[in-house]
């Protein structure tokens, strides 16, 4: 959330637009960010962070089905004001050459007995981002890989230490007892003084999401247990201490029928599945919709974690 109290959405179908949602009632206005000519500096985006009036982008990698890697994680800090363009980027995979990202890889294994880095990382998989409370490290929440022992991890990050491919200075590897789920969304609480964090299935879409408030160096305090839903929850932000928008993708079913909101054609996974365009912020859900922002509440915040209602 901007400090106007816009809410700022990435699509993990765009690569050089954001959307700018003033909440219930409006339509989310395309933001474009500069011409990245053949290839965007961040693909598949998966997070963003404001702080003071540079918003920064978290993209995520993936692989060709021959194991070629075809994008690399990088982050982009993108001022506002500046003809929205890239004013700085640093790289999470310096070295395309190489089957994992060195040198995160190396800080990771180092906390998870049950990691190898020498082998393939391609089921790494980077979700979530936010501001350390003290506003020092950029938090980069891992979904996979969790250790044998259920522990999760999220990535402390110096961006100040890094420029072009550079890897920033991790300055530190937090293991987060979430019994076996991983990080799947990442924002500040409702007082700036921790996080919340999306904790759910390391795959799939399965039921169990878990939302937790976290302040780095202490242990995940459960909140609240999210309610069964049919898409996965992708983004949190704070209403209060209590009340929270959930962000929901649908999928690839509800993407076929989404209405053309913004007017932006999306990429398609499949020939079959025609364009389609962003369709966030209606409430309540409309089943035409691919991605949701839902309105939550829950009781006073007790042990085992509160049931939304």
């Amino acid at each position: 959330m901007h400090a106007d109290g816009s809410i700022w959405i990435v699509d993990d179908d765009q690569d050089t637009v954001l959307f700018r949602w003033e909440g219930q009632g409006s339509v989310p206005e395309r933001v474009a960010l500069a011409d990245p000519g053949p290839t965007p500096l961040v693909q598949d985006m998966e997070g963003l962070a404001w702080r003071e009036r540079a918003l920064w982008i978290l993209g995520s990698h993936s692989r060709t089905s021959k194991g070629k890697l075809k994008r690399r994680a990088r982050v982009v800090r993108w001022s506002q004001g500046d003809a929205a363009s890239e004013s700085g980027v640093f790289s999470l995979w310096p070295d395309a050459k190489r089957a994992e990202p060195w040198p995160i890889a190396e800080a990771v294994a180092r906390e998870c007995a049950a990691c190898r880095p020498a082998e393939d990382w391609s089921q790494l998989n980077l979700e979530g981002m936010a501001w350390s409370p003290d506003g020092k490290a950029l938090m980069v929440g891992l979904r996979t890989p969790v250790d044998a022992d259920g522990t999760a991890f999220v990535l402390a990050l110096d961006p100040e230490t890094a420029s072009g491919e550079s890897v920033p200075a991790i300055r530190a590897v937090h293991r987060l007892a979430l019994g076996g789920a991983g990080v799947r969304a990442m924002s500040p609480s409702p007082s700036d003084d921790a996080l919340w964090l999306v904790a759910g299935a390391t795959s799939g879409r399965k039921a169990g999401y878990i939302l937790s408030s976290w302040t780095p160096g202490a242990a995940p305090q459960p909140v609240a247990r999210l309610p069964e839903l049919a898409g996965a929850p992708e983004a949190v932000v704070a209403l209060g201490p209590t009340e929270a928008l959930l962000f929901i993708d649908e999928g690839k079913r509800l993407k076929k029928l989404a209405d053309r909101v913004s007017g932006t054609p999306h990429r398609s996974g499949s020939s079959g599945d025609g364009d389609f365009a962003c369709g966030v912020g209606a409430d309540p859900a409309d089943p035409t919709m691919w991605a949701h922002a839902i309105r939550v509440g829950w009781a006073k915040t007790v042990s085992p974690a509160s049931d939304f209602r």
